[in-house]
């Protein structure tokens, strides 16, 4: 079974928030964002151990600008599946 996260992206006044569905058997989820900033590659935003949290705030969003985010799961330090882009305007 292909184990694939398709996040759940919602735009706050505090940021973007980022929320993902857990995935038996993973030892970490690790947060790529790609935008205007980042001349459009995907660059690690965050990473967080699995158990802590399935939410993570983008709170250095810049007003106007699309960004996207993919949640990558790993166990151990071999990725499993890089996951599914969401797109999301932050205004």
């Amino acid at each position: 079974a292909e184990k694939k996260i398709t996040p759940t992206v919602t735009v706050t006044p505090n940021g973007n928030v980022i929320e993902w569905t857990e995935v038996s058997g993973v030892t970490k989820y690790v947060i790529y964002v790609s935008s205007p900033e980042t001349d459009y590659t995907w660059k690690k935003l965050k990473t967080v151990a699995a158990g802590a949290t399935l939410k993570y705030t983008h709170k250095k969003a810049i007003k106007g600008l699309e960004y996207q985010y993919r949640v990558y799961i790993y166990k151990d330090d071999v990725r499993l599946n890089r996951g599914t882009p969401v797109s999301v305007l932050f205004e």
